[in-house]
Formats: structure tokens, sequence, C-alpha cells
């Protein structure tokens, strides 16, 4: 895994970022096996991945199963995810969200509801990707 460090103007952000990038980056690298992309701001992160419509339950799949690997390396880290500040959505156009299964991802072995729409820093973003 290749890491970039981005400056930031103010010491106490450089010194989270590095943190930030230096404890969790293993976990990035889990997901990573399981083909999930990722954005860190801070202390906040972000898994994505693109598929198709057909390849959704699949997707979601592999996410259930990213977060029990990132869980275990973090407990094994003392580390902790925080299930109550994880939100997961499904993007995609109106109709095709109507016609999804998918309402739930779990998380520690707990159900999480699909959002309709999630917090990005800046931003609100929707399922259909209004803003």
């Amino acid at each position: 895994m290749t890491v970039s460090y981005s400056a930031i103007r103010s010491s106490q952000g450089l010194y989270v970022r590095t943190c930030v990038v230096l404890i969790v980056c293993p976990a990035f690298d889990i997901s990573d096996t399981h083909g999930f992309r990722y954005h860190i701001y801070a202390d906040d992160s972000q898994l994505y991945r693109s598929t198709e419509v057909n390849d959704v339950s699949v997707v979601m799949k592999s996410l259930n199963e990213s977060m029990i690997d990132v869980s275990s390396w973090m407990s094994a880290n003392k580390l902790e995810l925080n299930e109550e500040k994880t939100d997961t959505i499904i993007i995609d156009t109106e109709s095709k969200l109507l016609n999804t299964e998918i309402r739930t991802v779990k998380l520690n072995n707990q159900e999480l509801m699909i959002s309709s729409k999630v917090r990005n820093p800046g931003a609100y973003i929707g399922s259909n990707l209004f803003i």
C-alpha cells in the first residue's frame, strides 16, 4: 500500500492526519483485499465500491465480510469501531433503489439500516445523488 501525506496548515491537523494514517491504514489494507477503496478525512473514513446493479448483493456480502475482518483487527489492536456513527448508503436512480431488496448491512452482528442520505464532510449526499 502506498501512503501519501498531505500538508495541513495547522500542526495539530498534521499530527492528527499522521496518527490516523499510521494507526488505521492496516484496517484499510484489509478492506482493499475485499475490493473496497477508501478516503480518510481527519478522523473520519469512508469505504466505497462501484458495481453493476446486478452485483449489489455481492458487494454488500463483501462489505459485511470486510467489516468483520476490520472489526476483528481493531479489537486485536485495542481499537473500537463505532457502530452508532456508521452509515451505509446505496447510490442509484430512484426507480432502481425501489427495486433493491437490500435494507440492512451487518456490522459486528448488528443490523444497520441502509440510509437514504449520509453526511460527507461539508455536505449531505442522498441515495439518488442529491446534495
